[in-house]
């Protein structure tokens, strides 16, 4: 089930989401565990670089998508596959966080939709617009910027980075998509993290 609250409500000052609960959770076990998500620890886990292309959404003038309804990049990879599908189908590399960083200019207007499963937490200008956090199924969820101006802090014709963060957590399903009308400026950016 879908547990907000996972990630602090603005980002570290390492671009990085920053855990906010005071101990465990149903769906977490504490900072040092959520700090190996998106920040590499030699042993623990192993960056990739992905690349996303988002394509016109077919009927719907000015939105631009990416869909898989079998989202499994590192197939493969890194520690190697570690599950089946539920239907028992091909082994997949589950259990990876994915991350993506940008910016865009902020015309009035944009909307940003993320349909899928599991944890998903996108920053705006450094805060917390969407928050998808837990072990669950798929979910949608929409930012609608103008509603969300002021708490984001934006302000139409200025441009703000835009962080996502994702975790696939179980061995059901990886569904993962975006819609959105928002306007890159970038074709995305690389954050570095200090190796601890």
């Amino acid at each position: 089930r879908v547990q907000e609250g996972i990630a602090q409500d603005q980002l570290g000052t390492d671009r990085k989401p920053v855990y906010a609960p005071s101990g465990k959770t149903t769906f977490s076990t504490g900072p040092e565990a959520f700090d190996q998500w998106y920040r590499s620890e030699s042993g623990v886990n192993q960056p990739f670089f992905l690349t996303l292309f988002l394509v016109p959404l077919q009927g719907k003038a000015g939105t631009f998508t990416f869909e898989s309804s079998s989202f499994f990049p590192l197939d493969g990879a890194g520690f190697g596959n570690s599950g089946q599908e539920c239907d028992d189908g091909p082994m997949h590399n589950f259990h990876f966080t994915f991350e993506l960083h940008t910016q865009f200019r902020y015309g009035g207007g944009e909307t940003f939709t993320f349909i899928g499963d599991d944890d998903v937490f996108v920053f705006i200008n450094g805060r917390l617009a969407l928050d998808i956090g837990g072990v669950h199924g798929q979910e949608t969820r929409t930012i609608d910027l103008d509603q969300m101006a002021g708490e984001l802090a934006i302000a139409q014709g200025m441009t703000y980075p835009l962080d996502m963060f994702h975790a696939e957590r179980h061995l059901c399903a990886s569904n993962f998509r975006v819609d959105t009308t928002l306007e890159f400026t970038n074709c995305g950016e690389f954050v570095p993290d200090v190796p601890r």
